[in-house]
């Protein structure tokens, strides 16, 4: 539940007070494929609704970080953080931020500080690492959509996968009502708030659409979760759509070209013990033990799949210095480093030569790890920064 009073709590979106100048070079889903025509809704159960991960990151109360990343991840799978826009936004994230701005911020990301953007306390270097997906997309532009057409809303979702819509709401108006927000036509405004629409439904009959929820867990007003590793929606009908929707834009993907090097981890199996995979880039494969997948719970979990940027950093644990991966949701201190059995890592990821049975135990540990590791190391003799894609 909340920890602060309704009526205190702010929240994410504020006005794109750029000038028309600044507005020309947006792209307009109208002219890019024409005039909408009437979409098929068709009734779907709530089984059936696109459900993604859950984000509760550092201190940020910036809806338009999150929905973002979920467009991301509808498009490509990828478990994105919702750091990258972070990156040079120019406002205190407990008042919000503009959409448009978040939207180029996740472009072509910037420079900031923490002590204006807090983000689980990460270092500038940590904040602007540039996000380079692991199917190789990134986005190239965003679209700006007729918000007051719920027919063109609905064929964006199809067009592009997920789309981020701004609302107008009053807490008095959020209440879980099987996930639909009321309309009270004269409610004091609280504040705006963006969601990434996921899907478009007939609801009781009428054209809806099911947007989730941008603030994970810490927010209890909508339809709850099918499984504890995704977020909740809410269900935005046409009535409330057209009385309290203020924006909506969508995301144009393109291929991304990764300057880093790419090393890929590939799981191959987890008995809820442990996970084995194999680590493989140019030149180089060996065998890697993780920490079962437990949900990402801290200390007892291996990290979600995903793309994530790795940095040369010092180690406290072994007094060393190892690649950590960066930007790993609600997680922090994850290396690639030596060890032989699944407790010697907290979510880490060891290397090895192969998979044997060291201590009798009945699971299979790594061989040969600090040799494994010292030879993949050897493979970034500068120690630039890599890509580590797991999958």
């Amino acid at each position: 539940m909340e920890s602060t009073p309704r009526e205190n709590r702010t929240l994410g979106v504020r006005a794109d007070n750029r000038s028309d100048f600044e507005k020309k070079g947006e792209l307009y889903h109208k002219h890019l494929v024409g005039v909408s025509s009437p979409f098929n809704f068709q009734s779907i159960p709530q089984s059936s609704f696109p459900r993604y991960t859950q984000r509760n990151q550092g201190a940020s109360s910036a809806c338009t970080d999150f929905s973002s990343a979920t467009v991301y991840e509808a498009n490509t799978g990828i478990v994105a953080s919702a750091r990258p826009p972070y990156a040079n936004r120019p406002n205190n994230p407990e008042e919000g931020a503009v959409p448009a701005v978040t939207a180029q911020l996740w472009m072509t990301p910037g420079s900031t500080t923490e002590a204006l953007c807090p983000s689980d306390n990460l270092s500038e270097q940590e904040m602007n690492q540039k996000f380079v997906g692991m199917l190789g997309l990134t986005i190239q532009n965003y679209v700006v959509l007729d918000y007051q057409d719920i027919n063109q809303l609905a064929e964006a979702i199809q067009t592009y996968k997920a789309i981020c819509v701004d609302v107008d709401v009053a807490w008095d108006e959020w209440e879980l009502q099987g996930g639909v927000p009321k309309y009270i036509p004269n409610a004091q405004i609280a504040g705006g708030h963006q969601m990434a629409a996921v899907l478009p439904i007939l609801w009781e009959s009428a054209p809806a659409l099911v947007a989730q929820q941008s603030w994970g867990s810490n927010d209890p007003d909508s339809l709850p979760p099918l499984n504890p590793n995704s977020v909740s929606n809410v269900v935005f009908t046409q009535e409330f759509l057209a009385a309290r929707c203020t924006g909506a834009l969508a995301y144009i993907f393109r291929a991304a070209t990764p300057s880093n090097p790419v090393v890929t981890l590939t799981r191959t199996k987890d008995d809820g013990k442990e996970t084995e995979g194999t680590l493989s880039c140019t030149g180089f494969t060996c065998d890697t033990l993780e920490r079962p997948w437990l949900n990402n719970q801290i200390n007892v979990s291996c990290i979600p799949k995903g793309s994530y940027n790795c940095v040369w950093t010092f180690m406290p644990d072994l007094n060393e210095y190892h690649y950590e991966v960066q930007n790993v949701p609600g997680r922090s201190g994850i290396f690639i480093h030596e060890g032989n059995f699944v407790t010697d890592v907290e979510g880490c990821i060891m290397l090895g030569a192969t998979f044997a049975d060291i201590n009798g135990d009945g699971q299979p540990d790594v061989t040969s790890s600090r040799v494994t590791l010292a030879k993949f190391e050897a493979l970034f003799p500068n120690h630039e920064n890599i890509t580590l894609n797991i999958q």
